[in-house]
């Protein structure tokens, strides 16, 4: 990696399931400082260019709604918590992956699903307006994605949402 590495490519290197992002999403998930402080620079470029990205993107669109979903899995009480915080703001405590395709949240909602590990598939749908946000650094990434078809978005740590509704069975 360090040999490899430039800071041009902080997304690329994100978006390849590598050990970089799976270290790097441990650390933030853990709050391990040590593993965080090995990950600063790139923690810094990565930040970084989503943020200039953002400002690009969102200079020159013309719509100010925009729609997102994100699939993965949960436990029982962490939906729970959600559910007592409708109406209130919540923080990521790390990059926050979504998608502009429906279908590709819904395979990651239902991929590697075991009922018996105590997690349950979560399908999110996200709207963001341009006009009120101002909590929230995400950028589209499919240009510089490894896996384009995904038609990622990402969100910048510590992204601040608001959760309007929550349905699940």
């Amino acid at each position: 990696f360090h040999l490899k590495y430039e800071s041009k490519d902080a997304i690329k290197w994100y978006t390849n399931d590598s050990f970089v992002y799976r270290l790097l999403n441990k650390a933030l998930r853990t709050d391990n400082i040590e593993l965080l402080y090995t990950f600063r620079y790139y923690i810094n470029d990565l930040c970084s260019h989503i943020n200039e990205l953002y400002q690009q993107q969102t200079e020159n669109t013309t719509n100010n709604i925009i729609v997102l979903y994100r699939g993965q899995h949960m436990t029982v009480m962490e939906i729970e918590k959600l559910q007592n915080n409708i109406n209130n703001l919540i923080s990521t405590n790390g990059f926050f992956s979504t998608t502009r395709d429906p279908a590709i949240a819904r395979i990651f909602a239902e991929h590697d699903q075991n009922l018996n590990d105590g997690l349950v598939s979560v399908f999110i749908h996200i709207e963001i307006d341009l006009n009120e946000t101002k909590t929230s650094v995400f950028t589209d990434i499919e240009q510089f994605s490894l896996i384009p078809d995904e038609r990622e978005v990402i969100f910048n740590i510590s992204s601040v949402f608001i959760i309007t509704s929550l349905n699940y069975d």
